[in-house]
């Protein structure tokens, strides 16, 4: 878990930056970008960002692979869905930043 906690902000920015280029290529058929990020296809990649047990590698190869399942679809839906995911991700990623700057002090 230390290791994961000093990889944060880059698995931040690249997470954020995978964000950005699957709504950018779902366009506005994909249709709107914030929504919930709460599909069931994801919770494993979300449990590995949990503080309490951060897993960062794990999680960002769990996000990829239903990233790659979703994207079989080709459907700018899903690839907006995704997006979502990979935000809620982030959040994730910058709540547990902000949890290790307040556990240094």
């Amino acid at each position: 878990a230390a290791d994961s906690a000093h990889n944060i902000p880059v698995a931040t920015k690249a997470l954020a930056t995978i964000a950005d280029a699957l709504a950018m290529y779902a366009g506005p058929a994909g249709g709107l970008r914030s929504g919930p990020a709460s599909n069931p296809s994801f919770r494993a990649a979300f449990e590995a960002l949990q503080p309490s047990a951060l897993r960062l590698e794990e999680a960002v190869e769990l996000l990829a692979a239903q990233r790659d399942r979703w994207l079989q679809q080709r459907r700018a839906e899903t690839m907006m869905r995704a997006a979502r995911h990979y935000e809620g991700a982030v959040a994730r990623c910058i709540s547990n930043g902000v949890l290790t700057c307040r556990r240094s002090r």
